[in-house]
């Protein structure tokens, strides 16, 4: 009940108070002896793993709530954060990664049920997807398991390395991708260069989903980025003008960044007008500076003026 509860809690905060797109969950199923390799980014990621592969199912059927080895300097230097992490079904790793009792008390769960890890042993300082480590392997040799290759991207925005609070109204992605075939390494000895050649694979695997993750991540703030400034355009480039006459009606304008390349005047020796938003807010008093060209052409036909307004005069005279 703990664990649901809790679990249930975190759901929130990543599919509600955060945006959590999942990919490829078919791939998972619910068989046991299934063992999800990940990418590792915060100290949240087991949860995120087994929510987006499993909630809310798990409630019916808690075997489907994944184990996970958990670093004992983490997860267990309170009492109670040890109690709650052992409702959350965490295996304890002592500091130092290299714990045989650890794994095999992995080797005892995993064919029953189903199990979270992270082959890189440690979080990304920079999100990118790190080396594996050949204890993952020794498992996968061991027992067997169906392996799914899983990508994280968005959570060191979440909970980056030294916070405890997680942020929300962030951007986050989960690709779970097809099993990894690896029934070629089992013929071979069983040591740790077989290991390392079992994760070297996986670890292929997901780096090509993480970088695909990237890529719609970019290709959808790109998206929403053009969406924005195009609103903002249009608003710029619809415009109304006060002139010597009264307001104008609103026109379309040429806009470039956010200049208005286009300023009708009045006529001209009078005051340039000002560029009033649809909004209605009278600007008049503003001025507007016009091209170069403008003042020169307007200089010129203001010496027109004046040349013939003179000439009049001397004429008028004799």
């Amino acid at each position: 009940m703990v664990t649901n509860v809790t679990v249930t809690l975190l759901w929130l905060v990543f599919f509600v108070f955060n945006r959590t797109v999942v990919i490829g969950r078919r791939n998972v199923g619910e068989e046991p002896n299934t063992l999800l390799l990940s990418n590792h980014q915060s100290m949240l990621d087991s949860f995120l793993v087994g929510l987006a592969a499993f909630y809310p199912t798990s409630w019916l059927k808690p075997q489907l709530i994944p184990w996970n080895p958990a670093a004992a300097e983490n997860f267990y230097k309170n009492p109670l954060l040890a109690w709650l992490a052992d409702n959350w079904k965490c295996i304890w790793v002592r500091e130092g990664r290299r714990d045989l009792h650890a794994l095999h008390r992995m080797i005892q769960v995993l064919p029953r049920g189903v199990m979270t890890l992270f082959p890189e042993g440690t979080r990304s300082r920079d999100g990118a997807v790190g080396p594996g480590r050949p204890g993952a392997g020794l498992l996968i040799l061991a027992t067997r398991p169906r392996v799914i290759p899983v990508a994280i991207d968005g959570m060191r925005a979440v909970l980056p390395i030294g916070r405890y609070l997680p942020r929300i109204f962030k951007r986050i992605a989960v690709s779970f991708g097809s099993p990894v075939d690896y029934t070629d390494l089992l013929a071979m000895p069983r040591t740790r260069e077989t290991a390392q050649a079992v994760i070297d694979r996986v670890m292929a695997a997901i780096r090509v989903q993480h970088a695909e993750l990237r890529r719609l991540r970019r290709r959808d703030v790109a998206t929403v980025d053009e969406a924005r400034g195009g609103a903002r355009l249009a608003e710029r480039a619809t415009v109304r003008y006060i002139t010597p006459g009264g307001p104008s009606a609103p026109r379309r304008t040429m806009v470039g960044n956010d200049s208005i390349l286009f300023f009708p005047i009045g006529r001209v020796g009078e005051r340039r007008c000002s560029p009033v938003r649809r909004s209605g807010v009278d600007r008049r008093r503003v001025s507007v500076p016009a091209p170069a060209e403008w003042r020169r052409g307007e200089r010129r036909v203001l010496a027109d003026r004046r040349r013939g307004t003179e000439g009049r005069r001397h004429t008028t005279a004799e």
